[in-house]
């Protein structure tokens, strides 16, 4: 799948998830802050067993996801983390934000469930944003 498709189909499916979030206390604020931190191995801590990570393209081995998530935070500092969509359904939350690093701006595509008053990441894609 192309680059383009592939954005403009997390785009459709921010629309079918339909209502916007706009609530700082939802379950996904502390995922967002996490990301706003840069910290790769608190983010690891909510990504659930059977996660989906993607890093530039590449996807990463179960074992390696929390490796691979500190070594791309490490080598990319963290200046600001801007949402610029996000939407909820029941007990899912889709979020499209940009990464900015001190190298270069990341789009990130996260899909979080929360599941008996628990946060899990299910699908964490990090994009370079054009």
């Amino acid at each position: 799948m192309k680059k383009n498709e592939l954005r403009y189909y997390m785009l459709g499916l921010f629309f079918v998830l339909g209502v916007v979030c706009i609530q700082a206390d939802e379950p996904s604020g502390i995922i967002v802050s996490v990301l706003e931190k840069g910290d790769g191995a608190q983010l690891c801590n909510y990504l659930a067993s059977d996660a989906e990570l993607v890093v530039l393209g590449k996807s990463v081995a179960r074992q390696q996801r929390c490796v691979e998530l500190s070594r791309f935070f490490e080598t990319n500092a963290v200046k600001q983390f801007s949402v610029i969509h996000k939407g909820t359904k029941q007990d899912a939350c889709f979020i499209v934000g940009t990464l900015e690093t001190a190298r270069q701006n990341y789009r990130i595509n996260m899909f979080v469930r929360n599941t008996s008053g628990d946060v899990f990441i299910q699908q964490l894609r990090i994009e370079k944003d054009n």
